[in-house]
């Protein structure tokens, strides 16, 4: 792992501060950050002058050997190149990084998540929609809405284009 120093300013107060942070992450090294990254509190920053909550983003290279995928967070997309088996994916914003961690994780290719979420919003317009995870033959969707959060499952056996990686 690589980390470096990172300006952190909250939106609420403009209150700035420097965090270190890792830019560089193999999966198999650390279960704790792997975690706070998956559960998405790695990217939220509490300011200490206002007590708010934010979520803010770094540029970061998440690598996992063993499920062949490099998942690149940047403001600006870069050309990169890697081994032809290993999945490569960039994202621009914390919340698309944990989604992608996500999808990644569980074998799934993005591209075809995020289509099934396009048909997805075509019949729920007015929401956010976000995938959360592959269970049991199932994919699992949160929906939120101004009235909270709700769940959505589809069965993978109903949506023939998704496919898992090997």
């Amino acid at each position: 792992m690589k980390s470096r120093l990172v300006p952190v300013r909250c939106p609420f107060c403009g209150y700035t501060t420097i965090l270190k942070k890792e830019t560089y992450v193999v999966a198999s090294f650390d279960d704790r950050l792997k975690e706070k990254l998956y559960e998405g509190s790695y990217f939220r920053f509490h300011c200490p002058k206002c007590k708010s909550d934010s979520i803010y983003a770094h540029p970061m290279l998440y690598y996992d050997a063993a499920k062949r995928f490099v998942l690149l967070l940047n403001e600006h997309r870069q050309e990169t190149s890697f081994q032809p088996d290993i999945l490569c994916e960039q994202v621009h914003t914390s919340e698309d990084f944990v989604e992608y961690l996500h999808i990644l994780d569980q074998l799934l290719y993005p591209s075809q998540i995020m289509s099934l979420k396009e048909k997805l919003h075509d019949r729920y317009p007015a929401t956010q929609i976000r995938f959360d995870s592959l269970e049991n033959e199932v994919l699992w969707f949160i929906n939120k809405t101004n009235q909270g959060e709700q769940m959505i499952g589809i069965e993978l056996k109903n949506v023939p284009f998704i496919y898992r990686r090997k």
